[in-house]
């Protein structure tokens, strides 16, 4: 099995899902299969998937369900992968070429560590807006997160499977849609020793059908 499983959560993603995958393609660290879950879509957001996997000759699969919104479909994609670890990556987000090898590097030099998240861009209609700065770690992250607010980003995060299923991995809940992340990550804060690397690794791409605005 590879050792990393990228999981990719798809809705309508037919028209720009090409360019996050092309992101995932250019990845120099190269153990890792793909799972992305087309969560209901109604336009060609399968076959799009499925062709570039095929052309580019990428290890991984599209999982097509009926839509459960972004948590259940991040779960799809968690339960079925064979991976240690979860990389997660929105539709739209880009990782930029030394991603995963420079996350991978931070799990070897730290065994301890159950979670890495990195800096990200954030960047709308092409243009830049800021850095996304996440973490820091503290000894007591929970109560951060708590506090100060929501400190990691999705598509920025590296995190061992077994501690997802351990926490109990996103709720599907409506109440938790657009929150569902930060709810995992005070979860996780609990069991996990969480590293940030202080790197732009990737692209947050601000959009104004975004669930999140």
């Amino acid at each position: 099995m590879p050792r990393v499983a990228i999981v990719i959560p798809a809705w309508n993603a037919a028209a720009f899902i090409e360019k996050t995958l092309e992101s995932v393609a250019a990845q120099t660290y190269r153990d890792f299969e793909v799972v992305v879950v087309d969560d209901g879509s109604t336009d060609a957001t399968t076959q799009t998937v499925d062709r570039f996997l095929k052309d580019k000759g990428l290890r991984g699969r599209c999982i097509r369900q009926e839509n459960k919104k972004i948590a259940g479909a991040r779960n799809t994609g968690i339960r079925a992968s064979g991976a240690d670890l979860i990389a997660f990556l929105d539709h739209d987000d880009l990782w930029f070429p030394e991603k995963l090898a420079k996350v991978l590097a931070e799990f070897d030099a730290h065994p301890d560590a159950d979670l890495v998240c990195h800096q990200e861009n954030v960047v709308k209609d092409g243009a830049f807006v800021r850095v996304t700065r996440n973490g820091p770690w503290v000894e007591n992250m929970y109560e951060q997160l708590l506090f100060e607010g929501n400190a990691l980003s999705p598509s920025a995060v590296v995190v061992k499977k077994a501690k997802l299923l351990e926490a109990g991995i996103f709720r599907e809940a409506p109440e938790f849609n657009t929150v569902e992340d930060y709810d995992l990550w005070m979860r996780l804060a609990k069991i996990c020793r969480m590293r940030f690397l202080p790197e732009i690794l990737g692209e947050y791409q601000l959009v104004e059908r975004g669930a999140s605005n």
